[in-house]
């Protein structure tokens, strides 16, 4: 079990106010769907994160791939977008 996921069930079944109607048992798997969810959460804004850094990249490349065209440099200017595919597949 992630340490994140043991900490926060821990911190949540602390409170005397989370979920008191509950049973024991149902509380902790409350405790565990949360914590999982918060998780997955964190995980998914790392992966946006890079997205949006490798969008901004191969916007970058694309604008100098399009310079080194009119100048004439096209094996450059190839090896520019196979880096952009290659980001775009990361």
């Amino acid at each position: 079990m992630p340490k994140f996921v043991e900490d926060l069930v821990e911190e949540l079944l602390s409170k005397k106010d989370f979920y008191p109607e509950k049973s024991e048992k149902e509380q902790k798997a409350i405790a565990y769907a949360i914590a999982y969810k918060r998780l997955k959460s964190k995980k998914s804004k790392k992966r946006n994160s890079s997205t949006v850094s490798n969008i901004k990249t191969a916007q970058i490349l694309n604008k100098y791939s399009i310079k080194l065209e009119h100048n004439n440099n096209f094996k450059e200017s190839d090896a520019l977008i196979n880096l952009i595919q290659n980001l775009s597949d990361a």
